[in-house]
C-alpha cells in the first residue's frame, strides 16, 4: 500500500485522510494525463455544474516533487473544473464569489507508478477513449519500457487487445479524433487501422459520400467488393494485353524481305491518317482509373473475355466460376443492376455463389 504523506506545500488543512490547498499550487504536467485529446466542453461544462451544486466529491491524487511541491497524478478533469469556477466566479456564498480549495491526497509514486496510476482511474471510470488506451500502451511500452504481455496484466485484459488497441496509432490523427468523440467505433476503427493508408482513405471517403455507419460488417463488405472488383479489373488487363502479344508472335517468323500481305487498307493520304487514327482510338478505349488503378482496353474486349470464361466443355460441368463469368456479361449487357452484380461478387469471394 503506498505510503500517505503530509503535505507542506501551501496552507493545508488536515480533513479525513485528504487536504484542502489552493488549486493554483498544483503542477499540472500534460505529459501525466493519459488523455490524449481534450474532453468536450460539454464535458467539462457537466462537471462543473456538478462541483458548483455538490462539491468535490472525490479528492484528487498528487505526489510531491524534489522541491517539495504538489504534482498531480490523477484528477485532470476534477482540477480544470475547480480553476474554471475560480476563474469565472461561479462558486458564490453569500452573495460573494469565493474561490474554491481543491481536496488532495499525497502519495510516493514514480513516474511508471504515476501514469499507470491515472490510466487504471480512467479506464475504471470509463472516461478514456480507446485511442486514449492506445497511446497509453504505446508510452507504457516506449518509454518504460513494458511488454505486452505486462501491459495486459496491467490492464487486466488480453495481450490481443493490447496489441490491436495499439494498431490505432496507424490512423491519421483526423480519424484519431473521430474515433475519440465516439463517431467510429473501436473495433471498426481497428479494422480501418490495419488497412494501407491509401485503401484506408478511398473506403473512408467512401463511406463519408454515402453516410454509411462504421461497423466492422460494413468495412469488411466494402473491402470484399473492393477486391472482387480489382481482381476482375485485372483479368480484364490480362485479357487485353494478349492480342497485342499474339500478334507480336504472329510476325517473329516471316522472312525478311518478303512483302507484306495486303491489309486492304487506304494507300497515300487515307493510309497516313489511318495510321494515325488507330493510337487514338486505343487511347481512347483505355481509361485510366484514380490513383493508378487497374487500366482496362475496351468493353467490348472485356465483355469477349468473360463469354469466354463462361462457355463449359462437353464433358464439364458449370463451377461457381463460370456461374460467376455469365453474371459479368448479364452486368455488362445491363441485365444486372449495380447492387446485384456486388451481391453477387461478395458471395463468389465468400466461396457462397448460387
Amino acid at each position: 500500500m503506498a505510503k500517505k504523506m503530509e503535505i507542506v506545500a501551501g496552507d493545508a488543512i488536515k480533513m479525513a485522510g485528504a487536504f484542502e490547498v489552493d488549486p493554483q499550487e498544483i503542477i499540472i504536467n500534460a505529459d501525466d494525463d493519459m488523455r490524449k485529446f481534450p474532453p468536450a466542453a460539454s464535458e467539462l461544462d457537466d462537471l462543473i455544474g456538478s462541483i458548483c451544486a455538490e462539491g468535490q466529491h472525490q479528492p484528487v491524487l498528487c505526489r510531491r516533487t524534489e522541491e517539495n511541491r504538489l504534482r498531480l497524478v490523477v484528477g485532470f478533469q476534477r482540477l480544470r473544473a475547480i480553476l474554471a469556477i475560480n476563474e469565472s466566479g461561479l462558486h458564490i456564498v453569500d452573495g460573494e464569489a469565493v474561490p474554491l480549495r481543491v481536496k488532495v491526497i499525497v502519495e510516493d509514486k514514480d513516474d511508471p507508478a504515476a501514469f499507470l496510476a491515472s490510466v487504471a482511474e480512467n479506464v475504471q471510470r470509463r472516461e478514456a477513449s480507446a485511442v486514449d488506451l492506445a497511446y497509453s500502451i504505446d508510452r507504457l511500452m516506449t518509454e518504460f519500457g513494458k511488454s505486452q504481455a505486462e501491459v495486459a496484466r496491467l490492464l487486466k485484459c488480453n495481450q490481443s487487445t493490447v496489441s490491436e488497441l495499439h494498431t490505432l496509432l496507424n490512423l491519421p490523427v483526423a480519424a484519431q479524433r473521430r474515433v475519440h468523440k465516439g463517431e467510429i467505433g473501436a473495433w471498426a476503427a481497428i479494422e480501418l487501422a490495419k488497412l494501407d493508408p491509401g485503401d484506408r482513405r478511398s473506403l473512408m471517403e467512401e463511406m463519408d459520400q454515402d453516410k454509411a455507419a462504421y461497423t466492422i460488417t460494413e468495412i469488411r463488405r466494402r473491402r470484399r467488393v473492393q477486391k472482387a472488383e480489382d481482381e476482375t479489373m485485372g483479368a480484364g488487363e490480362e485479357m487485353a494485353e494478349e492480342p497485342e502479344t499474339a500478334a507480336e508472335e504472329s510476325t517473329e517468323g516471316q522472312p525478311e524481305g518478303e512483302p507484306e500481305q495486303e491489309t486492304g487498307e487506304p494507300e497515300g493520304q487515307d493510309q497516313a491518317e489511318a495510321a494515325e487514327e488507330q493510337p487514338a482510338k486505343r487511347k481512347r478505349g483505355r481509361p485510366k482509373r484514380e490513383e493508378g488503378a487497374v487500366r482496362s482496353r475496351t468493353a467490348k474486349e472485356i465483355r469477349l473475355f468473360w463469354e469466354s470464361q463462361a462457355e463449359v466443355g462437353e464433358e464439364e460441368e458449370a463451377t461457381d466460376y463460370h456461374k460467376f463469368a455469365r453474371d459479368v456479361v448479364k452486368f455488362l449487357d445491363g441485365k444486372l443492376s449495380d447492387g446485384q452484380m456486388a451481391n453477387r461478387i461478395i458471395k463468389f469471394h465468400d466461396g457462397k455463389y448460387e
